[in-house]
């Protein structure tokens, strides 16, 4: 999977750790209707959860050092426009 549409806006996903969490989220519904057993089901939840955590990992590496992507993160958590912008922090 190479690029996510959501809103009809297209945005190519870039990390690799990110599209082989998407790929999973995408076949566990057929995974969980092919597993009878509620062990085996909370196995597939487990491991889906890990590739969760290991992708969001993996982004907050890749964006920690990037001016405009903490920017666009502070904006989506508080809505709002931080002062630093407007000002040197």
């Amino acid at each position: 999977m190479s690029e996510v549409t959501w809103r009809d806006r297209t945005i190519a996903v870039k990390s690799e750790q990110v599209r082989v969490l998407l790929l999973s989220v995408h076949d566990l519904a057929q995974q969980l209707d092919g597993t009878e057993s509620l062990d085996s089901k909370l196995s597939l939840y487990e491991s889906l959860l890990k590739e969760l955590i290991d992708a969001q990992q993996a982004l907050r590496e890749d964006l920690k050092d990037d001016p405009v992507s903490i920017l666009w993160f502070q904006l989506i958590i508080t809505r709002s426009i931080p002062l630093c912008i407007l000002e040197p922090c």
